[in-house]
């Protein structure tokens, strides 16, 4: 049987002993691997564990899970938030979620959001064994070596391997290439975050994405930032360093 890794974060005691009883009892396959009561706990325990689920509460005392997200950036977990509070349906919509559930949590679509969050687990390790295979045959990676820049009037492909970094301008991209020229994409920064490769794209920031093979140095006096090959000095989000670090291998 697969074993499926799962973190809560709530910083209500109560709530997470309720979550674990249901889950002890309904899904032996799932692994409860931590809990986290504010963002930056929640934060060190992700990258820790690597968890298959997330069981979230949306309100942390001053804070929201969405700190949290931001933070980590892009999440590969099946994320399920857990609130008393439906308004929040809404913004979280824009986070991909699995699922919505409002408290006090009915046992019945409790069941069926983690029901769907395992069935997206599956889906996924089984379309990137499909593409890893192909990439095998082909002899080639399965993310794009080109990139489709549209504009107004036309539609330019640069090469991924030319660009420096990405800059978010409201609904824009701007990406910045090493021939010094920048070209402006009608596209948000997300929608490209989504198709880079991972182990060469990093989001440092939220208005920032750079080539990891662009960087010439980092800088941790005056505010930790990246120095890029073309002399751009791109910061790094006081909650991204520790995610960062850990891409890069420091931790």
């Amino acid at each position: 049987m697969n074993e499926y890794k799962t973190l809560i974060v709530d910083d209500d005691i109560d709530n997470i002993k309720i979550l674990e009883v249901y889950i002890n009892k309904f899904f032996p396959s799932i692994n409860i691997v931590g809990q986290a009561h504010n963002v930056n706990d929640a934060v060190k325990k992700y990258l820790n564990k690597e968890p298959d689920i997330l069981l979230l509460d949306i309100e942390l005392d001053n804070d929201t899970i969405f700190s949290f997200i931001d933070a980590i950036g892009k999440v590969n977990s099946e994320i399920i938030f857990i609130s008393s509070h439906p308004e929040f349906g809404v913004k979280a919509v824009n986070y991909n979620v699995t699922g919505f559930i409002v408290k006090p949590i009915d046992i019945q679509q409790f069941k069926k959001i983690i029901n769907k969050a395992i069935c997206n687990i599956e889906n996924k390790k089984n379309i990137n064994k499909v593409l890893q295979e192909k990439a095998l045959i082909n002899n080639v990676g399965y993310y794009p070596i080109n990139i489709a820049i549209p504009s107004i009037h036309k539609i330019e492909l640069i090469s991924i391997k030319d660009c420096i970094y990405l800059e978010a301008d409201g609904k824009y991209t701007i990406f910045h290439l090493k021939n010094g020229k920048k070209k402006i994409a009608c596209r948000n920064m997300g929608e490209y975050e989504k198709i880079l490769d991972p182990k060469v794209f990093f989001r440092v920031h939220h208005g920032y994405i750079i080539n990891i093979n662009m960087v010439a140095n980092i800088h941790k006096t005056d505010g930790t930032y990246c120095e890029l090959i073309s002399g751009n000095n791109i910061p790094i989000a006081k909650r991204r360093q520790e995610v960062f670090f850990k891409f890069l291998k420091l931790k």
